[in-house]
């Protein structure tokens, strides 16, 4: 049964293992001269294989005699540890190192995998007649199947290619003409019974001029083309960064990739009130802060005693520890929506160290701050959230303790990281923090200060997930500024 087969080149081990999960009903091909791949990131591939794949390395015939020695020894390195690990198919040179293909052959029989024998030509399209001398000495070298691939100048070249399936069983012969002129021929090779037509996952990604891509294939009913999407950058980290920077002493950063929405705009009225110089350029996406707090020595200053989240929870969260580093009481309100929000998780550990918190009924906004924060341990219930004790996290490194916080059953633990990754970028420095079992563990020393940074915020997953959804189900779309390493 012919089937798509998409093949995979310069992409990561979890795109790959992620495609391989997807394309279930097709085949994959692992390009393993264009993926970074060595032994171990292979086996953790077919760890993970759900697709037909077909493992394959192509050696370019243009290169001096050394370099394609080596890469001939590390082809058949490869291919052998994929025929080891379960590939259904390997695709081989034709002209390939005749040891080396003798020896690849005779292991791949024993493992149930399939050879396939290939002729590349990226330049013409030879005659008919040396078209069929290259099948007929293929299969005479043991292929399982021939694949011919050329280059078409015009569509007749493209048709030549095509006349093989005159000559050979279609099921064991993929024969097919490059570029754009021979694009229509990989259709047609399908057509005519071969057992695979390669194609791509994405445009940007193709492994040969004129393949065809996943959205070429759709049906047209089923083809959207979204385009492609540049998303907004995580408020969640631009708060964080945003008051990390407003509690230097004297120190500039500057925040790059940052999109203004509300609770952004909030953070930046929040390093103002804490004496910070806070410059905006909507139209660049950066922010300048020049922090103006001496901490250690005169506490926390506040303009008119008040700090005001807006209608964000986050931001009120880091306020009320924050404002227990003032000398002075200190209101922390908001706006809206969150004046109708309980604030007061984690209170009765906050005020075990120091702080005195008055709400209004039901524990809303606005809170009266009072006291002094002081270190030590701490001990939360994680199912109570995350954000006070990120909050938290921001004032005790200007403390005099050591500290240990422990979190039981941490239910927002990515949370917490990414407001650690913030501190780290401001130089605060985290000596431990370890998850064991059901409970999560920070230690660090007091007396430290914020110092300045330049800090690029990352795109929010979140919103790209909107988009990528709608590839998946409408046709295709194309998320540009991701960090694949996010937290």
């Amino acid at each position: 049964m012919s089937k798509i087969c998409y093949s995979l080149g310069e992409h990561s081990l979890d795109y790959c293992v992620a495609m391989n999960r997807f394309f279930t009903d097709e085949a994959i091909e692992l390009r393993l001269d264009l993926l970074p791949f060595q032994e171990e990131e292979l086996k953790v591939f077919f760890q993970n294989k759900q697709s037909e794949i077909i493992t394959t390395y192509y050696i370019d015939d243009e290169e001096e005699d050394s370099v394609i020695e080596a890469e001939t020894e590390k082809a058949a390195k490869l291919l052998a540890k994929a025929i080891v690990l379960g590939t259904d198919y390997i695709t081989v040179p034709y002209d390939f190192n005749q040891k080396e293909l003798t020896w690849l052959t005779r292991l791949a029989w024993n493992y149930q995998c399939k050879v396939i024998l290939s002729y590349h030509n990226k330049y013409g399209t030879p005659s008919t007649a040396d078209l069929n001398k290259i099948a007929k000495k293929c299969y005479s070298l043991g292929a399982d199947i021939v694949k011919i691939v050329t280059t078409a100048h015009h569509p007749a070249e493209a048709k030549r290619v095509l006349k093989l399936y005159e000559s050979f069983k279609p099921e064991t012969l993929i024969a097919f003409a490059m570029g754009e002129a021979g694009t229509e021929s990989r259709r047609e090779s399908l057509s005519k019974g071969a057992p695979f037509m390669f194609a791509t996952t994405l445009r940007d990604y193709s492994t040969a001029r004129g393949q065809l891509t996943f959205y070429d294939l759709l049906p047209d009913s089923e083809k959207r083309d979204i385009g492609k999407i540049f998303v907004p950058s995580s408020k969640s980290l631009t708060v964080r960064a945003v008051i990390a920077a407003s509690l230097t002493n004297g120190k500039k950063s500057i925040l790059t990739n940052v999109d203004f929405c509300d609770d952004v705009t909030y953070a930046v009225g929040v390093a103002q009130s804490l004496m910070a110089d806070v410059q905006t350029d909507i139209e660049k996406g950066q922010i300048t802060i020049v922090g103006h707090q001496n901490i250690s020595a005169e506490g926390l200053k506040v303009r008119d005693g008040i700090l005001n989240a807006g209608e964000s929870g986050l931001l009120a969260r880091i306020c009320i520890p924050l404002a227990g580093l003032c000398a002075e009481t200190v209101t922390v309100t908001g706006e809206r929506t969150l004046l109708k929000r309980r604030i007061d998780e984690h209170s009765a550990e906050l005020k075990r160290h120091g702080l005195n918190i008055s709400y209004t009924e039901r524990h809303y906004l606005p809170a009266k701050v009072k006291g002094t924060l002081t270190g030590g341990e701490f001990t939360f219930k994680g199912d109570k959230g995350s954000q006070m004790i990120s909050g938290l996290l921001f004032a005790l490194p200007y403390c005099k303790e050591y500290h240990t916080i422990t979190i039981k059953k941490p239910t927002s633990l990515p949370y917490i990281l990414l407001t650690l990754s913030i501190l780290n970028t401001f130089g605060i420095t985290i000596e431990n923090y370890d998850e064991d079992g059901d409970t999560f563990e920070i230690e660090f020393a007091g007396k430290q200060s914020f110092r300045g940074s330049n800090y690029a915020v990352e795109s929010d997953w979140s919103a790209a997930a909107l988009w990528l959804v709608a590839g998946v189900l409408a046709g295709e779309s194309g998320v540009e500024n991701l960090q694949y390493d996010s937290l």
